[in-house]
């Protein structure tokens, strides 16, 4: 281990992401934060966490079904949506109803995304690796790249407003919240979930019929083998992957790596 990375793990501490209790969950479509969290969500929902959930795009596109209109998939994807979160218990969920696809400007998710954060001023952000380098989903580049370049300019009103972010009834952040990547090919942190918080997942993405059908199953038994997978790796029996950044890792500080 390097001199840098025993440095960073004495002086900056990465707790256990349960212990957080305001998190705020960014997702690129409606069943994305579930495939990349939801056996973590369930964990934070035991500790009683207040839960917030902002949905990026309407999830319009998501059908090789040409009898179905991009309105009523919208509708659809919308209704599984509040219902899976429901069933997780989360407290709040959020829709920016921008069109799936990606035809649209990481400028424009950045100031309609921003109020959010400030409303809710989480503890924690949970998003898209924006640097999985096997990434291609337009939707999911664009999501990631808009949130991290957000998340530098939470502190400071005249950034904000630089960038077109309407202030009304809110003020900038007070200090910066950690920063927890999923969909990541890099993680620093494997989380210790149960048998109960998977079945929760697996429930939760079952909710989005939907999604479901042609190749939805094959998502699922992936990402519970890669939880299994970590669980043996770190002997935590099952583990979900996140790249947390804490707040200091966030401007100029280098990991080690």
């Amino acid at each position: 281990m390097s001199i840098i990375k025993l440095a960073l793990r004495k002086y900056i501490k990465i707790k256990d992401l349960s212990t957080f209790k305001n998190p705020l969950f960014i997702g690129p479509h409606p069943d994305d934060i579930e495939f990349g969290c939801g056996a973590l969500i369930s964990k934070l929902k035991e500790k009683n966490a207040d839960i917030h959930f902002v949905i990026v795009t309407d999830g319009a596109a998501g059908s090789k079904d040409p009898k179905i209109d991009s309105k009523t998939l919208k509708q659809i994807r919308t209704s599984e949506a509040k219902e899976a979160s429901s069933y997780l218990g989360v407290s709040t969920i959020d829709f920016l109803e921008f069109m799936d696809g990606g035809s649209y400007e990481t400028e424009d998710v950045i100031k309609k995304l921003c109020p959010y954060i400030l409303k809710y001023k989480p503890d924690i952000i949970f998003s898209p690796d924006p640097n999985l380098s096997t990434e291609s989903h337009i939707d999911h580049l664009k999501v990631s790249s808009a949130f991290r370049d957000a998340s530098q300019i939470l502190l400071y009103q005249n950034s904000l407003l630089s960038h077109g972010v309407s202030m009304e009834g809110l003020s900038p952040l007070d200090k910066p919240p950690f920063i927890a990547y999923y969909f990541t090919d890099r993680p620093n942190h494997y989380e210790k979930v149960n048998k109960k918080n998977i079945d929760d997942m697996v429930n939760a993405l079952h909710l989005h019929k939907s999604q479901m059908e042609g190749g939805g199953d094959a998502l699922i038994t992936y990402f519970k083998l890669k939880m299994k997978v970590n669980g043996l790796k770190h002997f935590k029996g099952n583990a979900m992957e996140f790249r947390v950044l804490h707040p200091l890792m966030q401007h100029c500080y280098s990991s080690g790596e």
